[in-house]
């Protein structure tokens, strides 16, 4: 019902145009509001205008170890309050308390599309282009299924050890060693299921003779390493 549906949708659509041949205009249930969701951030992106901020911070040592001390004010908005702030702090800075805890990095959750296209914008991927790299790799078998998926929990059905084998054959063979080292009883879990498709993962490493380029030998190192979720949670000292 689904192919015949888009098969239909597909033809009106171009009919109406009277686009034809390669030019063709393609609808679909899942690719259409795939779509939509790229282009609406890609117009926040394209939006989005960046405000200048400044930080006071001072860099010093205690008995050999470097402490980096930051000003109360996180953010400064203007060059002449952090101006102002710098000259009203002077030598020589009092410690009045010290605070220690810390804080646990938990492994993130499993990707789902609207997670993977935050986390390819944070390696200066525009989602167009995410989208276009992650497509490219699950056509060639290296990813599961990218353009639309609301699943953050893994199945059972999900081989993991098999995938963490063929990760093995990757750059990433360290990385995994460690993972199947001190993996975990259960894979990490988000917070939404369904069963059209699981969440985005590694299928398969890179192999070194595939004429990839740069840029989804980077995605895939990240996917990979969003996927590696056995690893213990890291623990930082300082404030909390």
């Amino acid at each position: 019902m689904t192919s015949y549906g888009g098969a239909s949708l597909t033809r009106f659509i171009s009919i109406a145009a009277k686009r034809g041949g390669k030019s063709i205009l393609s609808v679909g249930r899942v690719q259409s509001p795939t779509l939509a969701m790229i282009v609406d951030r890609e117009k926040e992106i394209e939006a989005f205008v960046p405000k200048p901020y400044w930080m006071l911070s001072v860099d010093t040592e205690k008995d050999g170890t470097p402490v980096t001390a930051r000003h109360t004010t996180d953010r400064f908005h203007t060059k002449s309050e952090a101006v102002k702030a710098e000259q009203n702090t002077s030598a020589p800075l009092v410690v009045t308390s010290v605070k220690e805890g810390t804080r646990v990095d938990r492994a993130p959750a499993p990707f789902d599309t609207t997670s993977f296209i935050v986390a390819a914008g944070r390696l200066h991927f525009s989602a167009a282009n995410a989208m276009r790299i992650a497509e490219d790799l699950y056509m060639n078998g290296y990813v599961s299924y990218p353009p639309r998926t609301d699943n953050t929990i893994y199945p059972k059905s999900l081989d993991v050890e098999d995938i963490l084998q063929q990760l093995r054959k990757s750059p990433l063979s360290r990385a995994v060693e460690w993972t199947q080292a001190h993996r975990r009883k259960e894979p990490t879990r988000g917070k939404k299921s369904s069963t059209d498709h699981p969440p985005i993962h590694p299928a398969g490493g890179l192999r070194k003779k595939r004429p990839s380029p740069m840029t989804s030998g980077k995605y895939m190192n990240s996917l990979s390493g969003g996927f590696l979720p056995h690893s213990p949670p890291r623990t930082h000292a300082g404030q909390p």
